[in-house]
């Protein structure tokens, strides 16, 4: 069952917390929290610049970004508002700080991992591919307790970040200590066979592989309840990457579909054919805020760009328009 987001981490700094009527100390330490320095943009030479490398105010720093990505709740399926989007950009930006704080101290413990895997989750459901290049990265370095969430979002973000290329997928994937994907384990078999579908252009495989119920039960008892992260959260996450996985394939799929057929009848008692083409192009998201588009709404779009035409006096049929 799935838990509601509630922050975990508790305050142990010398910046207090409001108590009372008012709430001024409360107001007081987050506009201290606003303020503290980057350690990579200080150099150590700001006043402050330190701040972050400090254990203690590290909890308490990732306890006030806690408190930001509640106020975003419900993560998964709110509308993405220039508003939305800039609040959303500023708690990727906090975590960053944060990650150079814990970089800069060499803090290596559950704390460590708390906050990158929280990173990880945050980017991929605010689809950051900036931030998520920056995380994934350094997960290596953490092997011994990053989730298998985890690790499978880091290798659908490769192979989405370098598509089609998988050259950057293999090598992550070989060097992953088979303790923690074992050839013989789903997950692995699940990952390795989308790469194979993406490849062989096998887009009615790379459908079914990447339909919710073919990859979510890996989520499912991985969530400590100790941790911040929760089930949602690596739910959400993992089903962002693969949407923008399933995004970035279609391009792909719609010229091998223009080359193999001549044309298409999405007319009513169709409904074999629409089905069909909606799911050779996953035209249905996979994500909570992502956006399903129609047979039809596909057709009449690339219709703009000269990739097919409405047959003459046949409504509802489409003829393909060779590439060139």
């Amino acid at each position: 069952m799935s838990r509601s987001w509630k922050p975990h981490s508790r305050s142990r700094s010398g910046y207090t917390r409001g108590h009372g009527r008012g709430g001024h100390r409360d107001r007081d330490a987050k506009t201290s929290m606003e303020l503290i320095a980057s350690v990579s943009r200080s150099s150590g030479l700001e006043k402050d610049g330190d701040t972050l490398k400090d254990f203690k105010i590290q909890d308490d720093y990732l306890h006030f970004i806690l408190k930001k990505v509640a106020q975003l709740s419900p993560l998964g399926n709110a509308e993405r508002t220039d508003k939305r989007r800039n609040e959303e950009e500023n708690v990727l930006i906090l975590f960053r700080k944060l990650r150079e704080g814990i970089s800069s101290s060499n803090r290596q413990d559950a704390f460590t991992l708390n906050v990158y895997e929280t990173s990880l989750f945050m980017a991929a459901i605010f689809d950051s591919q900036k931030q998520l290049n920056s995380i994934v990265p350094q997960l290596p370095s953490l092997h011994d307790s990053v989730s298998i969430t985890a690790h499978l979002i880091s290798l659908v973000h490769y192979l989405t970040d370098q598509y089609p290329r998988q050259g950057v997928f293999q090598q992550h994937l070989d060097l992953l200590p088979s303790s923690f994907l074992p050839r013989d384990s789903e997950a692995r078999k699940w990952i390795t066979s989308v790469s194979t579908s993406l490849r062989t252009h096998n887009y009615v495989k790379f459908a079914e592989l990447t339909h919710p119920d073919a990859f979510l039960h890996f989520v499912v008892g991985e969530a400590d309840p100790s941790s911040s992260v929760n089930y949602s959260a690596a739910r959400l996450a993992l089903q962002a990457v693969v949407d923008s996985l399933r995004r970035r394939s279609r391009d792909d799929t719609w010229s091998i579909l223009r080359a193999s057929y001549r044309e298409w009848s999405c007319q009513d008692g169709c409904d074999w054919t629409r089905t069909w083409l909606e799911k050779c192009l996953v035209l249905r998201s996979v994500s909570p805020r992502g956006q399903n588009m129609t047979a039809e709404q596909w057709l009449e779009g690339h219709a703009k760009d000269g990739h097919v035409r409405p047959k003459e006096g046949i409504e509802g049929r489409w003829i393909v328009c060779k590439p060139r």
